[in-house]
């Protein structure tokens, strides 16, 4: 619920003591006969895996956002309550602490009674726009709530790998968020979310040879040209606007021994840039506190004149914007990623001040980061009473109602594309600190690394090697096993994949994958198996309903084959092989108007093309669509294409047209080649017989 509040870049009038004169009167009437000055545009641009220090000092480097970071309000770091992409954005756009909002990890669904900064601006007469460019932001997540436009990666863009991830290049993105700069008639919220700097670090036009750190300073670097050009065309736009740039969490770069983020709480992946950029508005400074991703959406909404009747955890920096005094509050963080991927304890960690805690339930290191920035030297023994009373406030923290996961398609596999595991064993308790899985992790984050980038034999053999060497870490027998059902090594697809499934049960991703390693193994009875368990654990999932369909059909049951792939097409399953399956068992069943509907469906997708217009005309002469039967074949003959069913189809329409004497012509090849066919077809349209020779 939000109340309209004065603006405060608006001219306050205030009345003191002593009475106006007849000059000063009509001063204060043509005051207010002026037009209030317009609210400025909002631009929150995001940064997904750009550390503090590597964003400063490529951005300072660069031509345009140099001058830029010296004309703005430019934090030294920012805090992110949570090193993990989704989390950390329903923090940035909620001002709320992931302990308050309710997701934990990626995949999460935000709770729609959680209010976001969107839906506040959206009330205050803001065009509300976001471009994102990945996966875990997707609007079934949740982020898109007060949005009047949502533009996120298309579903052509996804990959059937499990080592890839549906995402766009930056240069894209901000090409759309470019278009959206047009409207200048209304004040705009635009989010902009990048996302190039995420593993794995391959930036357009850099060399392939570099190692982890060029590669991803690189990847830092074409984010930073990306940006520019969105600067260049606000500045040059003439429209007031407040621009504030921010990581959403930083990457470890072998910091701490950890290559990507999310299992630990170290500032390597907690640490992000934050600058506020608005010419004339605010002076130029470098605030020595660590400002918070909470505190973006209060001080967006005050900026707005929002009123917010809920509060924030954040806190509105404006006026340390404006060069007024303020204190920040300490900075709190967590990750349940330990516990979700491994079962290992979850962290909290708090800085408060000089002094900073990471902290199970059960331990805690603490550091002072006024002598010791690179958190190298715990102090937690020397200073016992300090580490006590922080590890104590921040597993005081109220928990809320535990976030729901979705069951959407794709979700635990782009996930994986990421890099992160999912879905460890629920039935063992969390137990022991994470770093014990560190190097394990480490190795599995280098494994992915490899793909894509180094030849598919050495990964495959990487990952063999890792399997043997961890014969208990289901994750590392998925990726194997993924990574040869990729490939085509079916057999030993199989045996991975099972013994992945075997150690961790309740990954439904496994699953899927195994069934399918069983299908293309032609092991159809215990592929059905898995599909419907499947069915039972994720029903919302509609590759289950369609690879179930596939088996039942290739075991010959036939009606429950059509009545699986029904529910798969209902939840979604438009791919080319699901409906072409579902098409065979339709004509299989004699279902001719629900065979041609489908292969309607069919022919309307550009990847791959469509070629069967044959069974396509046949299924519509076999309902009585003769008009739509040759649409069709004139639609192959504009394709180029030609075969016997064409051919026998041409010849039913020609004889149906009343043309017996040129059906009997064009009956005449097809007879000599295609002897079979020909029977075939006079047994079941018998009005063939009668052809003359």
């Amino acid at each position: 619920m939000t109340t309209r509040a004065m603006p405060p870049y608006l001219l306050q009038i205030q009345i003191v003591a002593g009475r106006f004169t007849t000059m000063m009167l009509v001063a204060l009437l043509a005051a207010c006969a002026r037009s209030p000055a317009p609210p400025p545009d909002l631009i929150l641009v995001s940064l997904d895996t750009v550390r503090a220090d590597v964003f400063d000092a490529v951005a300072a480097a660069d031509p345009v956002l140099g001058p830029v970071l010296n004309a703005s309000v430019h934090f030294r770091a920012a805090a992110t309550p949570v090193p993990l992409t989704l989390p950390a954005h329903a923090s940035l756009l909620s001002g709320l602490d992931p302990n308050h909002h309710g997701v934990r990890t990626n995949g999460d669904l935000l709770d729609p009674s959680i209010p976001l900064l969107a839906e506040h601006l959206r009330e205050q007469g803001y065009r509300t726009s976001a471009v994102v460019s990945a996966f875990p932001l997707d609007r079934q997540f949740g982020l898109a709530r007060g949005f009047d436009r949502y533009d996120q990666p298309s579903a052509g863009a996804s990959s059937d790998s499990t080592l890839t991830i549906l995402e766009r290049r930056g240069d894209t993105s901000v090409d759309i968020a470019l278009g959206m700069l047009e409207d200048r008639v209304h004040p705009q919220f635009i989010w902009l979310h990048l996302f190039d700097a995420h593993a794995p670090y391959a930036a357009p036009g850099a060399p392939a040879n570099l190692g982890m750190q060029d590669a991803y300073r690189a990847e830092v670097a074409f984010v930073a040209g990306q940006l520019a050009r969105l600067v260049r065309a606000l500045e040059q736009r003439g429209k007031p606007f407040v621009l504030v740039v921010v990581g959403d969490h930083g990457e470890g770069l072998g910091d701490h021994n950890e290559l990507d983020h999310g299992l630990l709480l170290y500032d390597s992946t907690l640490l992000v840039p934050m600058f506020w950029y608005a010419p004339d508005l605010y002076p130029a400074s470098t605030p020595g506190q660590t400002a918070r991703l909470i505190d973006v959406a209060p001080t967006l909404a005050a900026i707005a004149g929002v009123r917010v009747a809920s509060g924030f955890d954040g806190i509105d920096l404006h006026p340390l914007l404006v060069g007024e005094d303020l204190t920040i509050p300490p900075a709190y963080a967590e990750t349940r990623y330990p516990e979700v991927a491994y079962r290992k304890s979850s962290l909290r960690s708090l800085r408060d001040g000089h002094w900073k805690v990471i902290a199970t339930r059960d331990e805690s290191e603490l550091f002072d980061l006024a002598t010791d920035p690179a958190e190298t030297s715990d102090r937690s023994a020397v200073e016992p009473s300090v580490a006590a009373a922080m590890q104590l406030d921040v597993w005081q923290r109220p928990e809320p109602k535990a976030a729901t996961t979705p069951v959407a398609k794709d979700v635990a596999r782009q996930l994986q594309g990421l890099g992160y595991v999912t879905a460890s064993d629920p039935e063992h308790p969390a137990d022991g600190h994470p770093r014990s899985v560190i190097a394990s992790h480490r190795r599995l984050v280098e494994l992915q690394m490899m793909v894509g980038a180094a030849p598919t034999q050495d990964v495959i053999a990487a990952a063999r090697n890792l399997a043997s060497d961890e014969p208990t870490n289901a994750f590392a027998h998925e990726v194997l096993g993924s990574l040869l059902l990729q490939n085509g090594v079916i057999g030993d697809a199989v045996v991975a994949l099972d013994q992945s499934s075997r150690l961790n049960p309740a990954n439904s991703e496994t699953r899927y994958k195994l069934a399918e390693a069983l299908m293309h193994a032609g092991r159809h009875i215990e592929a059905l198996r898995h599909w419907q368990i499947l069915e039972i654990e994720t029903p919302q999932r509609a590759g289950v309903w369609s690879n179930e369909a596939a088996s039942l059909a290739t075991l010959g049951n036939w009606e429950e084959a059509w009545r699986a792939a029904q529910q798969g097409l209902s939840l979604g399953a438009k791919d080319a092989n699901a409906l072409d399956n579902a098409a065979t068992i339709a004509e299989r069943l004699q279902r001719w108007g629900d065979a041609a509907q489908l292969q309607q469906q069919l022919a309307l997708l550009a990847d791959p093309p469509f070629r069967e217009f044959g069974r396509l005309a046949l299924n519509q002469l076999r309902t009585g669509s003769n008009d739509a039967a040759q649409r069709s074949l004139a639609e192959a003959a504009n394709r180029g294409i030609h075969d016997p069913l064409l051919a026998l189809a041409q010849i039913l329409l020609t004889q149906r047209q009343g043309q017996p004497a040129q059906a009997g012509a064009q009956a005449k090849a097809l007879k000599s080649q295609h002897v079979r066919l020909w029977q075939s077809a006079t047994r079941e349209f018998p009005e063939l017989g009668a052809l003359p020779d």
